[in-house]
């Protein structure tokens, strides 16, 4: 539940970086980008002496990201804010507790225990709320929290009166009015009217956030206190630490690396004799508003499915992004089911020459489902290291596939399903393909043709080739294909 980063999240962090290490103010535009950190001069720190290098998670310099934190029962932070009717919140947590009358806490605010209350708990037994799913008691009402019960991880939310619970399940609840009058407590409640601190709960809390009106005000991420060791919740938005209140510390998960946090996200970096690292959630589905400044070295690492299915794009955005794609071993399913760009004059083609496939060995599905006629290929596509062309241009919309711009099959293993159902394909340009070391067929060329009345003309550059062609199964080759169809290119 981590914060869902747009590229122009990602922008904003590194104005902010560059900001914090020159001391700025005032706003600093993508195109002003490159200037403003060829002007950064090495050890240079912004007015409060930080530095451009950043940690996992976007932690602030001097704190340690962990994966979780730990309360055992006897621990609370009291956040410094009372929550409202329109406070959100978003917590992950696992909870140790169980589902019984030991209301343990996951966060929580209250006057007494029926009113003026704002409490996420695992308590199961009033008010005919169902057994074994805890309660959210939110104004003088006890709700079903729909938390999981077999004791694995679990995301909560309240998002403009929606709760949605662990299992998924979703409640209105837009129409609840309440006043809590005393601060939430994590791993606790606050009661107001006994004046103590109750309902102490057992869990590990991997991140939570609360927002007042579409603002946040509180975004907690676990974190170690590097100057004295102490466990607790660092709070982003105002860059305040909140160990344990109570005299029981809390107890630390693991610690998070770059490596372990980019196991399901992916990393861009800006470099200035020295690395600012920038970690975000989600792979650039959806760019239909990019603008990027490409003269700095910032790098995307994965580019497996990056504009896979993505619509609304046109030729001259991707162009923009295709640079800063670092080279890479694979550009698996890159462009799959990009099937039309979009409000641009078909003349602006998706300029292959941008990108760097220098190091890349499996380009499986790399086009499939799209029109090639959509690509400037013009320079060629460095396959110099390619293995897998497993479907890659499988399902093609296409009648004309000239090939020539690949020059190097020569480690090449598999090409199954890579021509599959491209069925209106009447000339296929092989001639610069070496087959000798493929052995993956599968498919290769099922139903290649399988729309016109003839075969379709496939050109090679050897009688090697011809005959690997041929002596394929006819469950990877259409039947009907022969030396007539299948010919050896001259040179005139």
């Amino acid at each position: 539940m981590a914060r869902i980063d747009t590229l122009a999240n990602f922008l904003t962090d590194v104005s902010t970086a560059i900001k914090s290490k020159t001391g700025k103010t005032d706003p600093i535009t993508p195109a002003n980008f490159d200037t403003e950190i060829n002007s950064i001069s090495v050890g240079s720190g912004g007015s409060n002496g930080s530095d451009v290098s950043g940690t996992p998670n976007n932690l602030p310099k001097g704190y340690t990201p962990i994966e979780y934190v730990s309360a055992t029962g006897s621990q609370y932070i009291d956040t410094g804010f009372k929550p409202t009717e329109k406070t959100d919140f978003e917590v992950t947590f696992v909870s140790h507790n169980g589902f019984s009358s030991n209301q343990g806490s996951i966060f929580g605010t209250r006057y007494t225990y029926n009113s003026q209350a704002y409490h996420l708990c695992t308590f199961d037994s009033r008010d005919n709320v169902k057994t074994g799913v805890g309660c959210f008691i939110f104004g003088s009402q006890f709700y079903t929290a729909f938390m999981k019960t077999d004791g694995s991880k679990q995301s909560i939310s309240l998002i403009n009166g929606l709760y949605t619970g662990g299992d998924g399940t979703t409640t209105d609840l837009s129409s609840v009015t309440t006043t809590p009058n005393d601060n939430l407590y994590l791993f606790a409640a606050r009661d107001t009217l006994g004046n103590s601190i109750i309902d102490y709960g057992s869990l590990d809390l991997y991140e939570c956030s609360f927002s007042e009106n579409g603002v946040k005000i509180r975004d907690f991420k676990p974190a170690i206190q590097d100057s004295d060791g102490a466990v607790g919740l660092i709070d982003l938005v105002n860059n305040v630490f909140y160990p344990s209140n109570s005299a029981t510390p809390l107890i630390a998960g693991p610690e998070l690396s770059v490596s372990d946090l980019s196991l399901q996200k992916k990393s861009l970096t800006v470099t200035k004799n020295g690395t600012y690292t920038i970690t975000y959630d989600n792979n650039y589905h959806g760019l239909d508003s990019v603008e990027l400044c490409v003269n700095i070295d910032d790098y995307i690492t994965d580019c497996s499915n990056l504009f896979d299915t993505n619509s609304g794009m046109t030729a001259s955005k991707i162009n923009r992004f295709l640079p800063v794609c670092k080279p890479v071993t694979a550009y698996k399913m890159f462009f799959e089911n990009l099937y039309v760009l979009q409000g641009e004059d078909s003349s602006v083609k998706v300029n292959i020459n941008l990108l760097d496939t220098s190091n890349c060995e499996s380009f499986e599905s790399m086009f499939e489902y799209t029109d090639p006629s959509d690509f400037d290929f013009s320079n060629g596509l460095d396959t110099s290291k390619a293995v897998n062309m497993q479907a890659m241009f499988c399902r093609a919309n296409t009648n004309t596939l000239d090939l020539t711009f690949i020059n190097d099959t020569s480690r090449v293993t598999n090409m199954s399903w890579m021509f599959y159902n491209v069925r209106n394909l009447v000339t296929l340009d092989l001639s610069t393909f070496d087959f000798s070391n493929v052995t993956s067929t599968g498919s290769m060329f099922s139903s290649t043709g399988a729309n016109l009345s003839t075969p379709t003309t496939v050109y090679v550059k050897d009688e090697a080739s011809q005959q690997f062609i041929l002596n394929l199964p006819t469950t990877d080759r259409p039947s009907s294909w022969s030396t007539s169809n299948v010919i050896v290119k001259t040179t005139e």
